[in-house]
């Protein structure tokens, strides 16, 4: 969603015509990081880097790990199918972590304004009728003579959507919908 909001003809690039997607030297260092992180904590195994293990281990988790969760949205008279595949999620959706690792520095603005909190916060209400409670993870990397790795900090943020939250974040998702529909058919016909 963020994609084609930020950027249409790099979701139609990617998304449509099916091209990778291009990041830099450090921004794939640190993709392969969180995904070690993300693979080690779905697994309950351990990555090989004590330090990275040690800091995996302490992180908060719920029952389901890197669940794909699908549903619909209705906006009006407008039904959006979703997939949303939560790092960490209570079974009855009344709760997720999200984890982010990485050398930027997260706030609480940063965390509460984040597209995937309300995405995720959206789509469980969707399922459920309820707002789940949720939080950020952030586990900060270091740069060291190795490559990059997890600094040995977990910092919590705690995000509260209510009900206004989730019209705005349904409007959003609507619009995003409407134009991935503008581009494909740009694209496809």
């Amino acid at each position: 969603m963020d994609l084609v909001e930020r950027n249409p003809e790099e979701y139609v690039r990617v998304y449509i015509h099916g091209e990778k997607m291009r990041f830099g030297p450090a921004a794939r260092e640190g993709i392969k990081l969180g995904k070690d992180v993300a693979d080690a904590l779905e697994a309950d195994e351990e990555t090989g880097n004590e330090i990275n293990d040690l800091v995996i281990a302490q992180l908060p988790k719920y029952e389901l790990m890197d669940h794909k969760f699908e549903g619909e949205i209705t906006v009006g008279k407008v039904e959006i199918p979703f997939l949303m595949k939560i790092d960490s999620a209570a079974e009855d959706l009344s709760a997720f972590y999200e984890y982010k690792t990485g050398l930027t520095a997260w706030s609480q603005k940063k965390a509460e304004e984040h597209g995937q909190i309300g995405f995720y916060s959206t789509g469980c209400c969707a399922i459920t009728g309820k707002i789940p409670k949720s939080k950020l993870i952030y586990a900060p990397s270091e740069r060291t003579n190795g490559g990059l790795r997890l600094n040995g900090e977990i910092i919590e943020f705690e995000t509260t959507k209510n009900f206004k939250d989730i019209l705005k974040f349904k409007i959003r998702i609507k619009n995003a919908w409407l134009k991935i529909q503008e581009l494909t058919e740009r694209e496809l016909i």
